[in-house]
C-alpha cells in the first residue's frame, strides 16, 4: 500500500524557497488506484517522482508497503525501487534494438538471478504480454508496433517483477483515443485482489474517470 502524510517538497531558487507540494496526504491500498490531475507545473509529477523514490521529500512521511524508503541508504533504496515499484511513462522507453519479449525482461538486468528464476520470469513475461494482447508480437521490434501496443508492452514490463506499487505518468498522453482506451483497459484489468497499489498522473478526464479516486493538485495541495 501507499501511505503519505503531510508531504512537503521545496526547492531553493534565487528568488527564495519554492514550495511545490504543501502538506499532501494520500492512501492507496493494494488493488486500488488513485488518479492525480492538475495543470502543468502543479506538482503532480513531483509527487509521482517522490512516490517512485526518484526524488526526496523535504519533510513528511512516505510509507510504501511496510517501509519508508527514504530511511534506506542509496543502494538499498535502489534495490527497493527495482523490487517493489513499477513505472509506466508517457514515452514507452522501449529499447529499439530488442524484441518485445526482451524489452519486458529488461528489469531482470538490475538483479542477479538463477537459471530457474530466468525461466520463471520468461514465462511470466509471456503471460503478461498475452494479458495485454501482445501474444503475437513477442519477437517484433518496437518500430513494428503501434503507439498503443508500445505502451501496453511498457505496462507488461512494469509488472514483470510483481511490484506492489505501479506509478503511471501520463500513460495515454501520446496516444489517440482508441489506443488510449486499450491502455486504460489494461490498467483497470490489473486492479483487484492481486493487483498493485496504483497512482496515475493524467490530464485526460475521460481516462481518469475509469478509476475510483480522483485528486487534483492546486497550489501544491491535493484535493479530492
Amino acid at each position: 500500500m501507499i501511505s503519505v502524510r503531510n508531504l512537503v517538497k521545496e526547492y531553493s531558487t534565487r528568488a527564495g524557497t519554492l514550495r511545490i507540494l504543501d502538506g499532501v496526504s494520500l492512501d492507496v491500498n493494494l488493488g486500488h488506484a488513485a488518479v492525480v490531475m492538475g495543470p502543468s507545473g502543479s506538482g503532480k509529477s513531483t509527487l509521482l517522482h517522490i512516490l517512485g523514490t526518484l526524488d526526496e521529500p523535504t519533510s513528511g512521511e512516505v510509507v510504501l508497503g511496510d517501509a519508508n524508503p527514504f530511511r534506506l541508504g542509496a543502494v538499498d533504496r535502489a534495490n527497493f525501487r527495482n523490487q517493489q515499484i513499477g513505472f509506466v511513462f508517457q514515452d514507452h522507453q522501449l529499447m529499439p534494438q530488442c524484441s518485445v519479449l526482451e524489452n519486458v525482461l529488461v528489469p531482470l538486468l538490475a538483479r542477479s538471478r538463477s537459471t530457474q528464476e530466468n525461466a520463471h520470469y520468461t514465462d511470466r513475461a509471456r503471460m503478461l504480454l498475452d494479458t495485454v494482447g501482445l501474444s503475437l508480437r513477442l519477437q517484433h521490434r518496437p518500430a513494428e508496433l503501434s503507439g498503443g501496443e508500445k505502451q501496453r508492452a511498457a505496462i507488461a514490463r512494469a509488472l514483470l517483477l510483481e511490484p506492489t506499487i505501479l506509478l503511471c505518468d501520463e500513460p495515454t498522453g501520446n496516444l489517440d483515443q482508441a489506443s488510449g482506451n486499450a491502455v486504460g483497459d489494461c490498467l483497470t484489468e490489473i486492479l483487484g485482489d492481486n493487483g498493485p497499489a496504483m497512482v496515475l498522473v493524467t490530464h485526460n478526464s475521460a481516462f481518469a474517470n475509469r478509476f475510483e479516486q480522483i485528486f487534483t493538485v492546486q497550489n501544491g495541495i491535493l484535493i479530492q
